[in-house]
């Protein structure tokens, strides 16, 4: 890793939880202790880093380097994707992996882009159909 490479991470990752820690703070009416707090923190990386890694794995990346580079652009676009010029961030996310990941040919970018957008949105509405059902909140009699 260069020093580069080592200090854009620690930026980003003190940028998102104060992000997140903003956005929490807004939404969440009642306080939370600084375990929960931190947990929500320590889930919320590991799903992206999950995510990142998974697109890492979908384009192919072998190089640590690389890996690092198509996780960090997995969340930084999903940010630019927050920006509603677009729906659904479509364009504006690939637009992102393009200039982030220039090792990587334009048209598998896009196409490996839409396949993750796809299967994100599928697991979503899967785990959210569930989370929402509701045979999820009735509690069984016996």
């Amino acid at each position: 890793f260069t020093n580069l490479m080592i200090a854009s991470i620690v930026v980003f990752s003190i940028l998102f939880l104060f992000v997140h820690h903003f956005v929490a703070s807004r939404l969440i009416e009642f306080g939370l202790s600084l375990w929960n707090l931190i947990l929500c923190y320590f889930l919320t990386i590991v799903s992206y880093l999950v995510f990142g890694l998974g697109f890492a794995f979908l384009l192919g990346v072998d190089d640590l380097e690389h890996i690092v580079l198509a996780s960090l652009s997995v969340t930084l676009g999903n940010l630019v994707a927050l920006i509603p010029i677009s729906i659904m961030g479509l364009g504006t996310r690939e637009y992102v992996f393009i200039n982030v990941l220039p090792f990587i040919d334009e048209v598998q970018l896009i196409s490996n882009s839409l396949v993750h957008l796809t299967m994100s949105v599928l697991s979503s509405l899967l785990f959210c159909s569930f989370f929402y059902s509701k045979s999820f909140f009735q509690v069984q009699e016996k």
